[in-house]
């Protein structure tokens, strides 16, 4: 406010300094005429963050004077938004109590973006992938439900193993050359309610071997 009063006391900068005036009032950003700005980065693996959106650099400055020096905030370009990031939250209720915060001092809106998650794969045991040889395959499809898998583990006296066909997963019963038998099996599984499928062995890629309800 200082510098725009010395200019407008001048009549050489009259123009320049209400410009600058209009500028100021009405929020307009420095940062968004030209100068480029980093890609925000994702949540650490235990840290909440909170993003607001500040296009202006009036929504910029309200947020930074809400919030304490020691806190980690940047302003930085989220999809095609500039935003002010604020990491370092450790828990979810810190993060919420900020975001309210915010909203009521400055009335804009904190986005909590949750701490990233590594992926972690569980090595699967006996898992070797190969294509079954000649014959004939029995399946079960057990519905995405472990109810019908320790069904089939209780009422066959065969191993069970895991299978892919036709890019699904199925429960390998029988695996054999004997159509006769492939077709009792068939019919036994299909007596006792379960949704099964004769299919030709070769188009089957075996997944695990054998599969047992602890492994469940």
């Amino acid at each position: 406010m200082v510098k725009l009063s010395l200019f407008l006391y001048r009549p050489k900068h009259y123009f320049f300094g209400l410009m600058m005036g209009l500028l100021w009032l009405g929020g307009i950003a420095p940062l968004t005429l030209g100068q480029s700005l980093p890609t925000c980065k994702p949540p650490g693996e235990s840290e909440h963050v909170l993003i607001v959106i500040t296009n202006t650099f009036n929504k910029q400055r309200q947020v930074r004077g809400v919030l304490p020096s020691s806190f980690n905030a940047m302003t930085c370009t989220q999809s095609k938004d500039i935003v002010t990031r604020i990491g370092g939250f450790p828990s979810l209720e810190s993060a919420r109590n900020w975001a309210k915060r915010i909203n009521e001092s400055v009335g804009l809106t904190a986005f909590i973006a949750p701490p990233s998650v590594p992926a972690r794969v569980k090595p699967l045991v006996n898992y070797t992938p190969k294509v079954l040889g000649e014959g004939f395959a029995v399946l079960v499809d057990f519905l995405n439900q472990l109810e019908v898998v320790r069904n089939v583990l209780q009422g066959v006296k065969t191993d069970v193993g895991v299978v892919a066909y036709q890019q699904r997963v199925y429960l390998l019963v029988a695996h054999t050359t004997s159509p006769e038998k492939a077709a009792t099996t068939l019919k036994d599984l299909s007596d006792r309610g379960f949704v099964v499928t004769l299919v030709n062995a070769p188009d089957v890629v075996l997944l695990r071997s054998k599969i047992t309800a602890l492994s469940l």
